[in-house]
């Protein structure tokens, strides 16, 4: 399963990759919503945690 990480945070973002890639998930790291569309299209994303906090 491929999975989208949506945080702003560096530390948060690659803890919680980490996290997922030891449990046999692949992730995909965005800092925001800018490419998200063309991402979940390119990499067939199947869920996406999202940093409901993320700045404007």
């Amino acid at each position: 399963m491929r999975i989208a990480i949506i945080e702003d945070d560096e530390i948060t973002r690659l803890e919680l990759s980490k996290l997922l890639n030891t449990q046999g998930y692949e992730t995909v790291l965005l800092t925001d919503f800018g490419n998200l569309t063309e991402e979940l299209k390119q990499y067939s994303i199947e869920l996406v945690l999202l940093d409901i906090n993320l700045p404007y």
